[in-house]
């Protein structure tokens, strides 16, 4: 009899090991990551995480960004009042995994807002440039939605819009995932600027509030990302009780 147990236990052992190699390997069901950078000659400055990222510069600039679940935010801000060839930058991306459970149409709707400013005063020369970029894609169904502008002269744009993912599954896809991957870019710089009379110029690219999933509806929900290995954890725990209590017997 102990001997059975003891080979039990090393069989459990051996499948609980293989599984959490898999799912240490296997893709997660949500990820996310941020960056923010401060780039210039003297040196470059950068930070990065999962859920926030932030630098800023003596100048008073600064890139932030962040990524809560499926709302992602990011910001670059640039203040020059002096020469110089500085820029900042930041980045939220994330990935949500779906699944299907029921046939039928479903949808995802998504937003975004946000604006590019650039404010000038007795700027005599500079070559600069504000960016904002999007992308949201679903790679296994086609879905697709993004947005890459700049603005190059004094002013401010704003930008806001809602887009639907639409799906119409049949009975055949119920069970299966797709996934959605998210991405946002805010981009400031200025090269050779040259300044009179206390002059300075601004750059900013403000969408923190902005990439996010609204609402899904339909017969689609997200994966909750709890590991493959965990549940196997509980079921061998489980399945020792039952060994040890035949042992008693």
């Amino acid at each position: 009899m102990k001997k059975q147990l003891f080979c039990s236990m090393m069989i459990l052992s051996f499948v609980l090991i293989a599984n959490i190699a898999q799912a240490a390997f296997a893709e997660p069901p949500y990820w996310s990551h941020c960056s923010a950078a401060r780039w210039e000659y003297g040196g470059n400055i950068f930070d990065e995480g999962e859920t926030d990222a932030y630098v800023s510069g003596l100048d008073g600039g600064f890139a932030v960004a962040r990524a809560d679940g499926w709302d992602l935010g990011s910001r670059a801000y640039g203040n020059w009042n002096s020469t110089n060839n500085a820029g900042y930058e930041s980045q939220s991306e994330s990935s949500q995994q779906f699944v299907v459970n029921a046939a039928g149409q479903a949808s995802i709707t998504f937003s975004y807002s946000g604006y590019l400013e650039v404010t000038a005063y007795n700027v005599a020369y500079a070559d600069y440039h504000t960016e904002f970029s999007f992308s949201a894609f679903d790679g296994t169904w086609g879905n697709g939605n993004g947005l890459d502008v700049e603005l190059n002269s004094e002013g401010y744009q704003s930008y806001s819009d809602t887009f639907i993912f639409n799906y119409d599954f049949a009975d055949n896809d119920i069970g299966s995932t797709f996934r959605i991957d998210f991405d946002l870019r805010t981009r400031v710089g200025g090269d050779n600027t040259s300044f009179c009379n206390n002059g300075y110029l601004y750059l900013d690219s403000n969408f923190y509030d902005s990439l996010k999933i609204d609402l899904v509806s339909g017969g689609i929900a997200a994966v909750v990302p709890i590991p493959g290995a965990v549940w196997l954890l509980g079921s061998g725990l489980l399945g020792l009780v039952g060994i040890r209590r035949r042992f008693k017997k």
